[in-house]
């Protein structure tokens, strides 16, 4: 697919997106990709860390933009 594949995960809850997210997020790391990920829920999640989660500070911008940088080459094209 050239790098231009996306997909996309659909969880039961924001807690299991977080999950997905972070456990994505090491495979790649640990495989060496230069790829990203992107989440998106709706809600504050508490995963039991003493850090509540969202959307802006997993994916390190405000979710008002997380459309416009999906749609950027860091995330495929």
């Amino acid at each position: 697919m050239g790098g231009s594949a996306k997909a996309m995960v659909v969880t039961s809850s924001c807690l299991h997106a977080v999950r997905y997210e972070q456990s994505i997020d090491k495979y790649i790391r640990e495989k060496g990709y230069d790829i990203k990920t992107l989440v998106a829920f709706s809600a504050k999640i508490d995963d039991g860390s003493g850090f509540p989660l969202t959307e802006t500070n997993m994916n390190g911008f405000p979710e008002t933009r997380t459309a416009e940088e999906f749609s950027t080459p860091d995330y495929g094209s």
